[in-house]
């Protein structure tokens, strides 16, 4: 698939049939969706993003042989509107660790940082920051810092947040509450 009949088809407005069923045709060209979600044109990022989002749905591990590239352009993401995808992305592939999908561990770090950045920032949308919520809470493991940062986030979030945001901020306390009782 050349990278100009992907811009030009990208570049025209598209519904969620015709994502799902460009991500079953090109299922196999993930990388090439991936590079463009970096384009500087934000519908055409955002998606290529989309379809990218329906790839991973249809198969989960499309992404192992470009996972360092996906979280490098995770870590330079502006667009807000890729970022929601690839919040929603990063957030099934944390969900467990069940050997089908293996981040890099050099950049586990930077993932948390960034993620923590996007969830603190007011200008964050809904939909990206209840998804850095998931992710960070499926990293809370790696290191006591994220647990204990994380709930004070959600915290001061629940203050003034959307009903999405409350939502997803007491479901992941609760979360955290049940983790406790059966340690």
């Amino acid at each position: 698939m050349k990278k100009s009949f992907l811009i030009e088809e990208l570049s025209k407005p598209i519904g969620k049939k015709s994502v799902i069923s460009f991500a079953q045709k090109h299922r196999a060209k993930a990388d090439e969706v991936l590079k463009l979600c970096a384009y500087q044109n934000y519908e055409v990022a955002f998606r290529a993003a989309w379809i990218l989002e329906a790839i991973t749905e249809l198969d989960t591990t499309a992404l192992n042989p470009h996972i360092t590239k996906f979280i490098d352009t995770y870590l330079k993401l502006a667009n807000h509107g890729v970022q929601r995808h690839f919040t929603k992305i990063l957030m099934g592939l944390t969900h467990s660790y069940d050997g089908k999908i293996v981040l890099p561990e050099d950049k586990a770090e930077a993932v948390v940082g960034i993620t923590f950045e996007w969830l603190i920032e007011p200008q964050t949308p809904v939909a990206v920051k209840v998804n850095c919520m998931d992710i960070l809470y499926n990293f809370k493991d790696k290191n006591e810092w994220i647990a204990d940062e994380l709930r004070a986030q959600i915290e001061f979030q629940l203050q003034n947040g959307s009903a999405a945001l409350q939502s997803r901020g007491r479901r992941i306390l609760a979360k955290f509450s049940r983790k406790k009782i059966k340690s």
